[in-house]
This record gives C-alpha cells, structure tokens and sequence, in this order.
C-alpha cells in the first residue's frame, strides 16, 4: 500500500517540476577521437555514448505511462556505470568510517544485497566520501545549512542545497538520461522492453520482481525468485553493457528532479539532458523486487522526495571517463 501512495503522490507532485530541461555542454573529459579506455575499471563497465530515443518507445506497446511521452532524441557523453547496486558491504565500510548509523537490511541479510532504507541525500554522501577514499575530484558540494530553495516538496524536513559539477572525475548518481541509456543497452541495444530482455515469459531470468499479489508484506507476496526482500546483486543476467539489475531488486536514485519531457518542434537532439531545475521529487528508476513487471520497464519513471526511505529503494553509481 505504501508504494502505490508513494507513486500517486509523486504523480500528483511532478507537475510542479519546472518545465525547463537543462543541456550540459560537453565536459572536458568526454573522450577525444581514438581514444583508449577500459571497457572496466572498479568493478564499473564503460558505456560508451550516444544519441538515442528516450520515453515510451514502440517496445513498450501499450503499458507506457503519459509521463513516459513524448518521445525525443537525446545525446549522452561517455561513462562508466556500476555493474551492480551499491551494497550493504560497500555502505556499511562508509558508515563505519564517518560514524553513522547503519541502514536497516529488514533482517534479509546484509554483504551483497543492494543497500536499502537510503534517502538520496545518503546517496550523493557516499559519493563524495568513495571519491575522497580513491583520491578522486568530488562532484557535490553539500550545503546542510542553507534550504535549497528549488526543492518544492513539504515533506521534505532535510532540503539541503546540494549542486554537481559534471565535469569532475568522481563519483555520482546518473541523470535520468544516462540511466535509460544504459539500460537500454546504448549504442548495441537489441531494443528490449526490459534490461536485456524483451519477453515477460524470460523476465525471471534478468531480475527480481512480483508477480501477483504484491503487497508491502512481502511474505504475501508471490515472487518470481524466492528470496525475503531483496536478492544479492548480480543473481541475474546481464544486460547488453554487462549491468546486473537494471530491471527490479531496488529502484535506483538519480541526479535529476522529476519533470515534464520536453520535445520542441524540429526534432532536435537534447544534449546531456540533466532535468528541471527545480521540483517536488528525484527521480527513480528500474523497479523493485516489489513490483510487477510493468514497473520493471526501461522507460517507466518512479519518483519520492529526497530524503524518502524504503525497502525497496537503493542505487547505483556512474563516473567520467
């Protein structure tokens, strides 16, 4: 019950997005012509860049949702991106060593599960922490005491103003953007409705998700995999680029506020697309091991306020090259 008044009211909230998308120009780490660089680095994969169609595309058929349309041509630079979740064995090193309490594993099991019960303010924490661990440049800069006025959602208590340089070598969430890119397989996408699948029948081989009956308790629930809660990441087949649970496990965080896509006349090619520039919500993508498999889909656009807490939500991050 709690997820479906979490998606009612985010649906009912993204109209106060600002309509406005923002283009990054290209970074000075996007890659020169005949570059080299490692297909993986850190437990990362490289996804290469490109332009693609984002929003409900013809392999959704008829389950697309009106936030998934129009559809609109939209360029992303290169990245690396995680080939898993972020895990309770990598967040619990991070709590330990800035003395914070540990996210609830709901007494599922910790170590290679995804992280769970984890705002997005915890999200773009950790990422400045992992970046300082690895001597990389971090991309936020975090101001707890200042409300950031672009945040437009009461229940949010925390609104830190928190701002990301993309052009700095670290880690960070991905904008809604790179993440359906990549899990749509980029540039050697074979087009599927889900991550490396494009039939319902072959689902259960790609993710962790519900099939019936699925209510916040998961033991009365019917799930596709047998595991309490979560699974371990990487349990499942790969995508096209080698990522493990784009499609359920946990919905992932991204950078951008949930908004209206934006597609004017001329068929333009959106470049580096990071979302409006204020609104209630931040966006979350791929479904959980709480959902149909509707929810499951490429294109489909979850959304919470940014210090919001489940079970069912976690993330993964990206990186320049």
């Amino acid at each position: 019950m709690r997820f479906y008044l979490f998606l009612i009211l985010g649906m009912c909230l993204s109209w106060i997005a600002c309509r406005q998308e923002i283009e990054r120009k290209p970074t000075e780490n996007s890659r020169p012509e005949g570059k080299r660089v490692d297909k993986e680095i850190r437990g990362m994969v490289f996804v290469e860049g490109g332009e693609f169609l984002m929003g409900c595309t013809d392999e959704q058929g008829g389950d697309c949702e009106e936030n998934e349309k129009p559809v609109r041509k939209v360029f992303v630079d290169d990245f690396y991106m995680g080939k898993y979740e972020v895990t309770f064995e990598e967040y619990d090193a991070f709590c330990e060593a800035t003395n914070r309490g540990k996210a609830h594993d709901w007494d599922w099991g910790r170590g290679k599960r995804p992280v769970i019960d984890v705002s997005w303010y915890d999200a773009v924490e950790y990422c400045n922490w992992l970046s300082e661990q690895e001597g990389l440049e971090p991309c936020y800069k975090i101001d707890k005491e200042n409300e950031d006025p672009n945040n437009k959602n009461e229940k949010d208590d925390m609104k830190w103003t928190v701002q990301c340089d993309f052009t700095k070598n670290g880690y960070r969430l991905p904008t809604e953007a790179e993440w359906e890119y990549a899990a749509r397989g980029g540039q050697v996408s074979e087009g599927y409705k889900w991550a490396g699948v494009g039939k319902e029948e072959e689902l259960f081989l790609y993710g962790s998700y519900c099939e019936e009956n699925c209510k916040f308790d998961w033991k009365d629930s019917l799930r596709n995999d047998g595991y309490q809660g979560t699974a371990p990441v990487g349990n499942f087949r790969p995508n096209e680029f080698d990522l493990y649970d784009m499609s359920g496990n946990v919905w992932e965080w991204c950078w951008d506020w949930k908004g209206t896509y934006i597609s004017d006349e001329g068929d333009p090619i959106y470049r580096d697309v990071v979302g409006p520039i204020y609104g209630s919500n931040r966006v979350l993508r791929g479904g959980s091991w709480f959902n149909l498999p509707a929810y499951l889909r490429v294109t489909y656009r979850g959304s919470s306020w940014p210090n919001f807490l489940s079970d069912y939500v976690g993330f993964r991050l990206v990186r320049n090259p």
